[in-house]
């Protein structure tokens, strides 16, 4: 890493309630049909039945995400009208889908092509699920960091972010950037 280089962590505050309906729906709609072609191919090597169809698929998300209901005290049911239910099976790609959407612009899509419009100051950025690390490097300011977690936040989401840091607990490692 160039010298001055710096961690800094963010996490999504409630990701899971706060995901819009529509917008997580499209995002997760998307993203399975950007992924499509590659299931049919592993479902028909595997002799599995194929996927479903991407408006098929869409119906059925749909349907689960807007048809959650909880019981309280095994009395009263009420309906979940925002956000995905922590625990249910589609939750985790419901969520990592959306994000993806907000943050795809800023991680590689492989070791050769770059990040489409990632600052030049963001020498790394990761997210899992709602949890992001990154490295910056030296010319990156507090305004910088800022104004990329104002770019990827929307009127549901926002973050809690670390300082920049030589040091900083990440998914429960403690990660130290060592420059001797």
């Amino acid at each position: 890493l160039p010298e001055g280089s710096r961690l800094l962590t963010a996490d999504v505050n409630s990701l899971y309630p706060s995901i819009p309906w529509l917008e997580g729906i499209e995002a997760a709609t998307a993203y399975y049909a950007e992924h499509v072609k590659h299931l049919r191919k592993i479902h028909k090597e595997r002799k599995l039945l194929p996927p479903p169809s991407i408006q098929d698929f869409h119906d059925a998300l749909r349907t689960v995400v807007t048809r959650s209901y909880i019981t309280y005290k095994e009395r009263r049911f009420f309906r979940q009208i925002s956000g995905t239910s922590m625990g249910a099976c589609v939750s985790v790609y419901f969520a990592n889908a959306f994000m993806y959407k907000l943050t795809r612009h800023l991680i590689p899509r492989n070791s050769v092509t770059p990040a489409l419009r990632r600052p030049k100051w963001l020498l790394f950025f990761e997210r899992y699920i709602d949890d992001i690390v990154a490295i910056v490097d030296v010319s990156a300011s507090q305004r910088d960091v800022d104004e990329l977690f104002t770019d990827i936040s929307t009127r549901t989401i926002s973050y809690t972010v670390s300082e920049i840091a030589l040091t900083t607990p990440v998914l429960d490692v403690l990660v130290t950037i060592d420059s001797t």
